[in-house]
């Protein structure tokens, strides 16, 4: 058995919100493989509009392993965050939004970090549902995204398919370990969920600040 996991690139990606999420779900196989539990493989695909590259905010290029014309499942799909105003990256990538839908209606399940919410409430994901976003964005987003429910007080939000939250040193670690926690049991099936989620906070506390 399989856990896939996609993860979205875009120009302008903060890339440390995808990376950290690799990281913590290899973590997670790795302890519960340690923990002799019974754990699928988690097959990950980078995935852009056209399957060529993408220009991060460190200035340097990632390259997708596919695009959205390719054929595959998707578990879990990880929307990254964006530096500054989303809006311009998010008007560039129009193909995502029906690919997004389609994935919810294949009943995939979604984490997004911060401004990368908007590709969620674009494609009409968030309708009528609590979302949150980074604070210097959230008037614009309500403005632009008036039936989601902005909880401007939260780092994160969750709903049975869909895990937003923010990029802020702990809050990235209890977000990450969250979503972990939460898709562990169809991800991983680890039974030490509580001693997991230490481990995951241990490895993971240090070294991140607000960006």
């Amino acid at each position: 058995m399989t856990f896939n996991l996609t993860l979205l690139l875009c120009d302008n990606m903060l890339v440390s919100s995808t990376t950290l999420a690799v990281e913590i779900f290899k973590f997670a196989q790795t302890a519960a493989l340690a923990n002799r539990d019974d754990v699928k493989e988690v097959k990950i695909r980078w995935l852009s509009p056209n399957g060529k590259s993408v220009k991060t905010s460190a200035g340097f290029e990632l390259q997708p392993t596919h695009s959205i014309d390719d054929v595959f499942d998707s578990d879990l799909v990880h929307i990254p965050a964006m530096w500054r105003n989303p809006k311009p990256v998010v008007d560039q990538c129009p193909s995502y939004i029906p690919w997004l839908q389609n994935q919810h209606k294949k009943n995939s399940k979604f984490t997004a970090v911060g401004t990368g919410v908007c590709f969620l409430a674009e494609a009409g994901l968030l309708d009528d549902k609590p979302a949150t976003t980074h604070w210097h964005y959230f008037d614009q987003f309500q403005r632009r995204y008036p039936k989601v429910q902005l909880e401007r007080q939260r780092f994160t939000t969750q709903l049975s398919e869909f895990l937003v939250g923010l990029l802020l040193d702990r809050h990235s670690v209890t977000f990450f370990t969250r979503s972990v926690i939460y898709l562990n049991q169809q991800a991983l099936k680890a039974k030490d969920k509580e001693s997991m989620a230490m481990r995951l906070w241990r490895r993971h506390k240090y070294g991140f600040r607000i960006i």
